[in-house]
């Protein structure tokens, strides 16, 4: 399902930076060598030193409710879902992104404070969506 996001992932990740070395050993070999071996991809980072991470994946991918990863999701269901849950990381990295200039801005006497509130609401209500798993909701919007 990563296939059609391997560009965007080498390019900004998935949004935060403790990702950002399986995001690339990921990039460089897994999904690849995982097609062509039959070797899951989480099974080849895991001995290339990402065990814990891994993990911790796994868990935080089990509090989320995100219906992609149930086992009776069809693929088209799950490829759709999953390409969901990207857009709405990837809006997410980008409003902290534009927080931080918006900010710098704002320091430099440029008053964009404005800028700052509108920016920081849709931040917290997307978190808030994720967090809840309202982002699962029948609109899907954020």
């Amino acid at each position: 399902m990563l296939d059609a996001h391997l560009d965007e992932l080498e390019g900004g990740g998935l949004g935060d930076p403790t990702l950002a070395d399986l995001v690339s050993e990921s990039s460089a070999c897994g999904w690849r060598v995982s097609i062509l071996t039959g070797t899951p991809c989480s099974a080849i980072c895991a001995t290339r030193g990402f065990s814990a991470l891994l993990n911790d994946i796994d868990r935080a991918a089990a509090k989320s409710g995100a219906p992609f990863i149930q086992s009776d999701v069809t693929l088209a269901a799950a490829r759709s879902q999953w390409s969901h849950a990207f857009s709405a990381m990837g809006r997410l990295a980008a409003l902290e992104d534009a927080m931080d200039q918006a900010k710098q801005a704002m320091a430099s006497g440029a008053g964009a404070s404005d800028r700052v509130i509108a920016l920081k609401t849709e931040r917290d209500a997307l978190r808030r969506a994720l967090k809840t798993g309202t982002i699962w909701d029948e609109d899907g919007s954020f």
